[in-house]
Order: C-alpha cells, then structure tokens, then sequence
C-alpha cells in the first residue's frame, strides 16, 4: 500500500476532526494514528457507524457461515415474536431493507431513490404537518414535502432544496419534483440538476435539521445547526430558528447564534433539533424542542425546552 496515499488519507481525515484510522491488510496492522488525547486503550464513541459494524459486518460473516439467511423469519431469533400477527411476519431482509408498504406489518426494499452526481439532494427531511398531515394548507395539495441539502461544498454544506411529491407515489422517482422558481413565482421542475436553493446560510446547515408547520399561526418553522464561523460540517455549536409563510421563503430569523450556549446554559452543542407537531399549544404561542445535546455520554440523548414566543404581527 503507498504510504504517502495513506498519509495524506491521514491528514484529510484529521481535517474533518477525525480521531482514529486503522487499516488491516491480510490480518495485519499497516497504517494505525490516532488524534492528539486518543489512543489504541482509550474508548471511542461510534455512533451510527455501530450500524455498519454490528448489522453490517457481522450479518455478512453470519451468512458467509451459512448461520443465517435474508429470508429468515426475526422469529427464528426472537421466539417470543412467533405467534405476533405482525412481527411472527418480519424478516432479515425486512430489517435490512428499512422500507415498509403496510404501516409496519412487512417490509420490503425499494432501492436508492436519488441517484445523481454527488448526492445533491441528500440528508432528506419532511416537513412535518401533524398526524396524517392534516394540517397541510390546501393550496399545497396532495403532496409530501421534503428538504435535501444541496452537497456541493467541500467544507460545509449552505444550502437547502425542496422537493414534492404525489403521496401516493412516494417510491417512484419520476413522481418528485424539485423547487426552480422563486419565493414569488414558484415553480417545480422533474429535473433535478436545475432545482434552486430555497434555504441559504454562509455559516451552514445541518443533516439534522426539521421543518414543523404550525398550523395555529400559519407559519413554518425551520431548525438546523450551524458549525461557527463557517467551520467544519460536523461541528455543531451553532443554532438557528427560521420562520416563513412558505415552505420555499422568503425566510426570517427567529433565533441565531453561534454558540447555542448561550442561549441554553451548558450546553456545548446540540444535534436533531425537533417540534413535535402535537406539542405546539396555546395558539401557537408556546412549544416543545427535542433536541440531543453535549455535554453528554452518549450524543444522544433525550432533551426537552419549552418554548414562548412573543408572537408580533
């Protein structure tokens, strides 16, 4: 293997403060650095590379030993599934796949729905209009709305775009289209390559933003981070809360800071900033965040705030 490739892998990885790279070759050490305070003794969190390593990795070794197949039932596993309606149904295939068509009775995959250079609508999320989206306004239809962000920046993604599609429809990927107009003048497109941002921010946005429509005043409510000062995408000390008439903007600044801190004490950064739709009240007025935040070990962990607004019309 090249050394210098390696290194240089090194130095793009510490970039992105990553804080280890290991690479085995045929059962053997070649290439083993670690961040500055970590090491081969120390504990590292994982997140959802577990995902990879745990349901990954180790269901491939699983079948390569002929000790599991795709089409098993969970209930092999889990007896105590076995005489449940629903779940005595599932299989690994199932689980793998994250896809169902019937509420969660089965599930079957679909494939990759965006598969355009470079990912630029990925990270997606739906605009949230409560239970059943009944509360979308009627001038957006029978659609499903969701935002991906635009990934074109080396650093730190800046934007958002906005896609719809038939919900009815929601595996056919000729059934979405993408925002090209204006705040103005909106307009949809099925071509992907011209959709237009809808969402602009130098400092960044988040994969893990959220859009909450609140229905008592009308208004969207978009959250995303903000790495400070425009820094690296996984840095998450910034916060920002936006509000618009339109899913598409014009869009106006709620909250924004760069070190969420200081508005919520102790906090050094925060992740997965959500409103729950059933927890808006008092006319708009008064709301609840759900938000995973450091310092805390794990990430994620489960926090609420209470927020009032001072609603000025």
């Amino acid at each position: 293997m090249d050394g210098a490739k390696l290194d240089a892998m090194k130095d793009a990885l510490a970039d992105h403060q990553t804080k280890a790279f290991l690479v085995i070759r045929n059962d053997k050490i070649v290439y083993e650095w670690y961040q500055k305070g970590h090491g081969p003794d120390k504990r590292h969190y994982t997140a959802s590379m577990a995902k990879a390593i745990v349901g990954g990795v180790s269901l491939a070794v699983a079948m390569s030993d002929d000790l599991i197949e795709l089409d098993d039932q969970i209930a092999k596993y889990i007896p105590r599934w076995k005489d449940h309606p629903r779940k005595s149904k599932i299989t690994i295939r199932h689980l793998g796949s994250h896809t169902s068509e019937d509420h969660a009775k089965t599930w079957t995959g679909h494939g990759v729905l965006f598969e355009e250079t470079k990912g630029r609508f990925g990270n997606i999320f739906t605009i949230q209009y409560g239970k059943d989206y009944t509360d979308i306004p009627s001038f957006q239809g029978g659609y499903i709305y969701l935002y991906g962000m635009e990934n074109k920046d080396p650093t730190v993604d800046k934007d958002f775009l906005l896609a719809r599609c038939d919900k009815r429809r929601l595996k056919k990927r000729s059934a979405y289209e993408f925002f090209d107009g204006t705040s103005e003048k909106p307009s949809w497109t099925g071509d992907l390559s011209k959709a237009r941002s809808i969402f602009h921010m130098d400092d960044g946005v988040s994969w893990w933003a959220s859009c909450t429509y609140t229905r008592q005043l009308a208004r969207y409510i978009l959250l995303t981070t903000h790495p400070p000062f425009a820094g690296r995408h996984n840095d998450h000390k910034g916060f920002g809360m936006f509000e618009s008439q339109r899913p598409w903007g014009p869009w106006k600044t709620v909250v924004y800071t760069q070190d969420v801190g200081t508005i919520i004490q102790g906090m050094t950064e925060g992740i997965s900033y959500v409103i729950p739709a059933k927890w808006i009240l008092d006319e708009g007025k008064t709301m609840w965040m759900v938000f995973s935040e450091r310092p805390s070990e794990p990430f994620y962990s489960f926090n609420l705030i209470k927020i009032n607004l001072d609603i000025h019309r």
